[in-house]
């Protein structure tokens, strides 16, 4: 197998994936030349998976690849007019009428204890023992 040596790198797409991928790039190949190109015709969609917090597939989200390119996100966030989604939220998830819920991103804190996993229904088992627990509190059970 021959080796090739890469020189330039074209991302097709801006947004999140596209801008991160191209500073990850810049910084760790001193020597690659990188170009990104995106349509001036087709608007930032917005959705911002690329910026949760924490917790997916092992990986803890916005902050971590900022420390992998050496940035300190307490700085990054203020100049960039970022934020981080931290949840997402659903409409009347509990039942019709039941107002908007909003499920956490991350590893709920019964996990990081290690404890049982059963303990995942116990909001439940809560809502139905004081109906009138707001939906809202099940974030502030999770984490």
């Amino acid at each position: 197998m021959r080796n090739i040596k890469v020189n330039d790198i074209v991302i097709i797409g801006g947004g999140s994936s596209g801008w991160l991928s191209a500073i990850y790039l810049l910084k760790k190949f001193k020597n690659l030349n990188v170009t990104l190109i995106e349509s001036a015709k087709i608007s930032t969609i917005g959705v911002g998976e690329s910026t949760v917090a924490g917790g997916q597939s092992g990986f803890s989200g916005l902050g971590e690849w900022l420390r992998l390119i050496d940035i300190n996100e307490l700085e990054f966030m203020p100049h960039t007019d970022a934020i981080f989604k931290l949840s997402i939220a659903f409409e009347n998830w509990y039942r019709k009428d039941s107002g908007t819920f909003h499920y956490p991103f991350g590893t709920p804190r019964f996990l990081q204890k290690k404890s049982q996993a059963s303990e995942w229904n116990i909001w439940h088992l809560k809502k139905i023992l004081y109906p009138k627990t707001p939906v809202s509190d099940f974030v502030e059970w999770f984490f």
